[in-house]
């Protein structure tokens, strides 16, 4: 009986193993769905006169939806160990999309208005500014995105500063700020 329990152990481990890499799969696709989001951002401040933006966009609250869900669900049933684990792995993955989107957005929106610059500069055209540009409502729109991602990610109780994804995103909004 004795290798029977452990045998038993095994395949419990095996088991709890197994599904702590589904909910982590699970939690990351259908958070990442959410990251559609980032892509949207140009349009809504390219050539529309749009104010500055003061608040985060809604696609970060489909982001943490299944996060919180979870989190409110499964808090009370799982060890909080296996409830960090798993939120944790969801998150780093997620930050590292969203790290990877928001790159891309922003370089695509710095060709664009540097390649826009130089045209003007061909025809003598100077823009009628007297607020912020696109280029830095886009920015600013991502920068407030991503705090209030950090802010809600922070009520999980995890720490953001221990994953490298969460320094590579912030290491993007800084460059963004510091080449506006």
């Amino acid at each position: 009986t004795q290798s029977t329990w452990a045998e038993m152990m095994v395949v419990y481990d095996e088991a709890i193993v197994k599904l702590q890499e589904q909910s982590i799969q699970l939690l990351t696709v259908n958070s990442a769905t959410g990251l559609k989001g980032v892509q949207d951002i140009p349009r809504l401040y390219r050539r529309t006169n749009k104010e500055s933006p003061i608040a985060s966009l809604q696609y970060i609250q489909s982001v943490i939806k299944p996060w919180r869900e979870f989190y409110g669900n499964y808090k009370p049933r799982l060890p909080e160990n296996i409830m960090q684990d798993i939120l944790s792995s969801s998150v780093n993955q997620v930050t590292e999309r969203l790290s990877d989107v928001s790159t891309e957005v922003l370089t695509s929106v710095t060709k664009m208005e540097d390649s826009l610059r130089r045209l003007r500069a061909g025809k003598s055209v100077t823009p009628k500014t007297t607020g912020p540009t696109d280029e830095e409502k886009i920015h600013r729109q991502i920068e407030l995105d991503i705090d209030s991602f950090k802010q809600i990610i922070n009520e999980f109780g995890l720490d953001l500063n221990s994953m490298e994804s969460w320094i590579k995103l912030e290491k993007v909004v800084d460059y963004s700020s510091s080449n506006r």
